[in-house]
C-alpha cells in the first residue's frame, strides 16, 4: 500500500474543500433562486401589467389622433399645429417634474408619440 506524505494528505484535503465550495458555489448561485419564490416575481409582474397599460392606453390615445385627423382632414387643418405642440409638450415637461420623473425623459418619449401621430395624421390625409 502507497503511504502519502503529510502534505499530500493536507493538498488533497485542501483541495477537497475546494470542490466543496465551488460545488456550493454553484448550486446556491444556479439553483437556489430557483427553488425559492423569487423575491422579483412580484415586481415583475406588477411591471408587465403596467406595460400592458401603458400599450392598451397608446392604442387608445392613436385611435383618438386617428379621429383628430379625420377632423382635420374635413377642415383643411395641417396635421402639425406647432402652438399645440408646443403646450403638450410644456405641460407633459411640467408634469413630470411635479411628480420627479425625468422631464429630458418624458421629453422625449412624447417626441416620439408624436412623431408617430403625426405620421397617422398623414396618411388620413
Amino acid at each position: 500500500m502507497m503511504r502519502l506524505s503529510i502534505w499530500t494528505k493536507y493538498n488533497i484535503f485542501l483541495f477537497s474543500i475546494n470542490i466543496h465550495i465551488i460545488t456550493d458555489v454553484f448550486y446556491v448561485s444556479h439553483f437556489y433562486p430557483m427553488m425559492q419564490p423569487s423575491f422579483l416575481t412580484n415586481f415583475r409582474d406588477q411591471i408587465d401589467q403596467i406595460d400592458s397599460q401603458l400599450i392598451e392606453l397608446l392604442a387608445k390615445r392613436f385611435e383618438v389622433v386617428k379621429q383628430v385627423g379625420m377632423y382635420k382632414k374635413e377642415h383643411n387643418i395641417p396635421p402639425l399645429q406647432s402652438t399645440r405642440w408646443q403646450e403638450v409638450l410644456e405641460t407633459r415637461m411640467q408634469h413630470a417634474r411635479d411628480i420627479a420623473l425625468d422631464a429630458e425623459f418624458v421629453e422625449d418619449v412624447w417626441t416620439r408619440i408624436h412623431e408617430h401621430a403625426l405620421k397617422l395624421e398623414e396618411v388620413i390625409r
